[in-house]
């Protein structure tokens, strides 16, 4: 009996697996609803199972379909739930990952000050862990670098910028160096220092011209 039990766990758990791949090739492409699906029937085999890790991975994986499906409460109740499994599991990098995620939603929702105390948590989270190459606190130092932007607030979010910068070009990222570089540019910009602005748009061009990339967007 313990044999045949150990053995349906262990098919139990195949098949959670099989449908969490198959979500996030459903997710990749853009089946949002597909994805849901099977990310759903994951979640229930783990709920089963009782396998936190995978629980919590399920719950972000849902998450993040809400996410891109602008359904942001949707969204913020699987993250929530998923960074509380994880703060009790005590994975340092996953909890970041949830902080971030909830971040982003409510910078998306414009509560600036909301997501700042997410990004803080997640940015202390990635200096404490040193993420390889430093990404995890370069992306942070920058959307918070964003969001003083956003909230008027230019010296501050000078300051992230300019640390963001400095690991990017530790880590000779030319074309990150160059987003950085037009993101400074952008805030000087907005104070008006129009000579300071436009050297930073030509570093940032050069940036780009030397590795052949092509520059989108704006901020």
């Amino acid at each position: 009996m313990v044999g045949y039990i150990g053995t349906a766990s262990g098919q139990s758990e195949d098949e959670a697996l099989r449908l969490n791949k198959q979500g996030n090739e459903a997710y990749q492409k853009g089946r949002y609803q597909e994805a849901l699906k099977y990310y759903d029937e994951s979640l229930k085999l783990y709920r089963q199972l009782n396998i936190p890790q995978y629980i919590a991975e399920s719950l972000n994986n849902i998450g993040d379909v809400y996410y891109s499906l602008y359904q942001y409460d949707k969204a913020l109740t699987y993250y929530d739930e998923s960074l509380k499994i994880r703060r009790q599991l005590n994975i340092p990098l996953d909890i970041a990952t949830d902080l971030w995620e909830i971040g982003m939603i409510y910078v998306d929702l414009g509560q600036y000050h909301e997501a700042l105390k997410y990004y803080d948590e997640s940015l202390k989270i990635f200096r404490e862990i040193k993420t390889p190459q430093y990404s995890g606190i370069s992306e942070n130092l920058l959307v918070i670098g964003l969001v003083y932007k956003s909230l008027g607030q230019y010296q501050e979010a000078l300051k992230y910028y300019d640390e963001s910068l400095k690991i990017q070009r530790d880590n000779l990222s030319s074309g990150s160096i160059a987003a950085e570089l037009d993101y400074i540019g952008y805030v000087y910009l907005a104070l008006k220092d129009y000579k300071r602005a436009e050297a930073l748009f030509k570093d940032a061009e050069d940036e780009r011209t030397k590795k052949g990339i092509k520059k989108f967007g704006n901020s």
